[in-house]
């Protein structure tokens, strides 16, 4: 581990003395002596963001902002158009409920014209049936005045 923290810091790093107060800072809680003594570490050793990481954090930062922001507006349209969406439903329901109510009445009307389209039609044959049987009986006293005189004669 010594080796892989050697190497890391002798690449960033051009002192021995830095390398091994990194390597010391690995182990071990810096304390408030050993970072004023290196002030090229306290800042770092105390939570501080380095400039470069800075600038990365904050173009970071600003792209999420920027992505928040699209989101928010994206969900604002979203709620508007489900709320048109809900209003055109609740219109397609109310004329939906007209319509039943508009069928459920012509059903009655229908029923109602039904019922009497069937008397009219059993009076109709009822008429039909006497006419026919009063013809029959007026042809046959037609007939019995005309041929029984013969007969009897």
């Amino acid at each position: 581990m010594n080796n892989i923290l050697m190497h890391k810091f002798t690449k960033n790093h051009s002192s021995c003395e830095d390398v091994c107060f990194n390597d010391l800072a690995y182990y071990e809680k810096p304390s408030f002596s050993m970072l004023s003594s290196n002030k090229k570490y306290s800042s770092s050793a105390l939570g501080e963001i380095p400039p470069l990481q800075l600038d990365t954090k904050t173009s970071e930062s600003a792209f999420l902002e920027e992505q928040l922001e699209l989101y928010k507006s994206q969900n604002l349209r979203l709620e508007q158009h489900v709320e048109v969406l809900q209003e055109e439903l609740s219109d397609h329901i109310s004329r939906l409920e007209l319509i039943r109510m508009e069928n459920e009445t012509m059903k009655t009307d229908i029923e109602d014209v039904t019922c009497e389209l069937n008397v009219e039609k059993e009076t109709s044959w009822w008429k039909s049936t006497k006419q026919l049987a009063n013809l029959s009986v007026t042809a046959l006293e037609t007939a019995a005045h005309i041929m029984l005189p013969a007969y009897l004669d």
